[in-house]
């Protein structure tokens, strides 16, 4: 897992692009603000970034590839390729290798990475809509005055954050 991320930081906002240029631009405005990018993660359905992996495995219900600095690649039965980069990943491998969530609350692995970093289930199924829809998600996860300054900086007139703390 990433040095200083836990699981017990279930304080996460997240905001749903149209297309994975809006989502540089997210975060080329977070590096502009010298926002913290540890926090930060990405969730997509495409598989264009999934070429230089460096460790690959199956599972029953994932394809996994681990890449260079926090990036993986998964085939999930309900979406399909599911690329995702950042802090998430460490959260999406241990939630699947354990399965925790899974077992518990019925969760699928994504889900289940959703609801450890405090995503609560009634907003659980509106990324996941949203990820069939092709479109990405920017995931900012961690300390609740991290998670409060990631909003501001990314929300506007055009653009919706959902915040959620616990």
């Amino acid at each position: 897992m990433l040095q200083g991320l836990s699981y017990s930081r279930k304080n996460s906002c997240v905001s749903i692009y149209k297309t994975r240029i809006a989502v540089g631009e997210a975060i080329d405005n977070l590096k502009l603000k010298n926002f913290n990018l540890q926090h930060v993660s990405i969730i997509d359905t495409g598989f264009h970034n999934a070429v230089h992996s460096i460790d690959f495995y199956r599972t029953n219900e994932l394809i996994c590839f681990h890449g260079k600095q926090n990036t993986a690649f998964f085939w999930v039965s309900e979406f399909g390729p599911l690329v995702a980069a950042g802090a998430i990943v460490p959260i999406l491998i241990k939630g699947h290798d354990t399965s925790h969530a899974s077992d518990c609350f019925g969760f699928d692995t994504l889900a289940a990475a959703f609801f450890n970093i405090g995503i609560p289930r009634s907003s659980i199924a509106r990324y996941e809509q949203a990820l069939m829809a092709d479109q990405c998600l920017l995931i900012v996860h961690g300390e609740r005055n991290d998670v409060e300054q990631a909003c501001y900086l990314l929300h506007s007139d055009t653009q919706q954050v959902a915040v959620h703390v616990a």
